[in-house]
């Protein structure tokens, strides 16, 4: 068996020999591996020196060095402990600054976490009134508190990244109960206050579906400024807040919305008015003083009508709208009747011409046919009287044109000629005047004893003029007496009816 075993111990002799070559060869390439660490942790220490040092990337390349040269003492090998003295120095030298900054995070922390203490110190010295004490809550002034230390607490920052770790927790409880002990009470007033704004929204919108009910407009105000006194007297949470005005401004706006189209449609309907009262207007002014009186009786009577059925015009233009109109119609009215004066002139020009017609064909001496046919040719061309003058003229006419005709009893023509004398006010001849008297105190008498009416009517006039004109073959007197009572009648205010 010995001489079996001489190439199994060969073997394991040079196996020995190579492992030992190896760890030759690695203690060898640690050393070198340490001596480059050390030339590494002297430029860190070198580099900590500089102004703006990159502090986190300064310390990851240090603890990355430290993890480098433990993992070189695990894999074995004697290392020079000068080596590492040297290495370790570097190092230290290295990691001031970041000793530093630390130091300064921390100092930071302390003074971030005892800023926020006093904040929650002064939420705890904050008193509530007592519910039994005659001293009144000032819950603004309360919400003002709280949201003036959520403003202060915030600007801290995160409580994560600025208090240390070991009093956070503890910091954060007492922050909770601090804001529960005053904002539990705010949140049961602000809930009921959220309930009183719900009511007000609730009308608002009842008004804007009624829009129509009279008083909207005061309504909606009164509720506006009930609001602004909750808003004055607790504002409630800003999200809140915000959300309840924007329910009831839009109830609010859509009630201001619905009464300004009601007052465009009302504004549109008097701007209609007055277009059709211009109208109006203008249809007046386009009357002239030669538009025929016909004409000028149907334009006015239908302005008339049409313009009390026109409608209320906008009230700030309205009365001057009025004034026009009257001005206007008061000229038509003139033109009217300066047309009737120029008409009823002509009718008294044409009673004139056949009375003086009738008078030349009842002294002519001879009636020839000649005569007779010029006086019919006069008679056509003269202007249709009122009915009744026309037919006593005409029969008048006739009768004298055919030589027929028969004078009528002065007596009686002077009578008829009398009355119309003293109804139409026109002057008697002097040897008149006793009858004159008598005949106006017989009608006195005869009005006071009731046998006719007192006074002397239109009616009585029409008749005895149509009587007067009718006379045939009166003397001159009676003639002259007719002539004044027919230019009475062209200036005076009497028509026939």
């Amino acid at each position: 068996s010995g001489g079996a075993d001489k190439p199994l111990l060969a073997r394991i002799e040079a196996v020995q020999g190579e492992v030992a070559r190896l760890k030759g060869w690695q203690h060898w390439g640690g050393g070198r591996v340490r001596e480059d660490l050390v030339i590494e942790a002297e430029a860190l220490a070198k580099a900590s020196a500089a102004e703006k040092l990159p502090v986190k990337a300064h310390a990851d390349a240090i603890d990355n060095l430290r993890e480098r040269w433990k993992e070189l003492d695990k894999l074995g090998g004697a290392t020079s402990r000068t080596l590492w003295l040297k290495f370790d120095g570097a190092l230290k030298t290295a990691y001031l600054p970041v000793a530093a900054h630390l130091a300064k995070l921390k100092a930071a922390r302390q003074e971030n976490l005892e800023a926020r203490k006093t904040l929650i110190a002064g939420l705890d010295g904050v008193v509530l009134a007592d519910a039994a004490s005659e001293e009144k809550q000032d819950w603004r002034a309360l919400a003002r508190v709280l949201e003036q230390f959520q403003s202060e607490w915030r600007k801290l920052g995160p409580l994560e990244h600025t208090v240390p770790h070991k009093a956070r927790n503890a910091l954060e409880a007492r922050m909770r109960a601090s804001i529960d002990r005053l904002d539990a009470p705010l949140r049961e007033v602000r809930g009921i206050e959220q309930s009183a704004r719900g009511k007000l929204i609730e009308c608002a919108k009842a008004l804007a579906a009624d829009s129509s009910a009279r008083d909207v407009i005061a309504k909606v105000r009164d509720l506006q400024t009930e609001w602004q006194q909750h808003a004055k007297g607790l504002p409630l949470a800003r999200g809140e807040e915000n959300k309840l005005w924007a329910e009831f401004k839009a109830a609010t706006d859509s009630v201001f919305k619905q009464r300004d189209a009601v007052h465009a449609a009302r504004d549109g309907e008097l701007k209609a008015h007055q277009v059709a009262r211009e109208a109006l207007i203008a249809r007046l002014a386009a009357l002239t003083a030669d538009t025929p009186a016909g004409e000028l009786k149907r334009t006015l009577s239908d302005i008339d009508r049409e313009w009390r059925n026109a409608g209320e015009a906008p009230r700030a233009i309205s009365a001057k709208l009025e004034a026009a109109f009257r001005a206007a119609r008061d000229t038509a009215q003139q033109y009217l009747a300066g047309s009737a004066k120029r008409s009823w002139h002509t009718t008294c020009d044409a009673l004139a011409a056949k009375l003086a017609l009738c008078e030349s064909a009842e002294s002519a001496v001879a009636t020839g046919e000649d005569d007779q046919a010029q006086w019919q040719m006069q008679w056509q061309a003269a202007a249709a009287l009122p009915p009744a003058w026309e037919k006593a003229l005409q029969a008048r006419f006739k009768a004298a044109i055919e030589k027929t005709s028969a004078a009528t009893a002065a007596d009686t023509v002077s009578a008829r000629l009398l009355k119309l004398e003293a109804a139409l006010n026109v002057e008697s001849p002097g040897s008149l005047q006793a009858a004159r008297r008598e005949l106006k105190l017989r009608a006195l008498k005869e009005a006071m004893e009731g046998r006719q009416a007192a006074g002397t009517t239109a009616a009585d006039i029409d008749k005895w003029l149509g009587e007067a004109f009718g006379f045939a073959r009166a003397d001159e007197t009676s003639r002259r007496r007719l002539e004044k009572i027919v230019a009475a009648l062209r200036d005076g205010s009497h028509r026939p009816h």
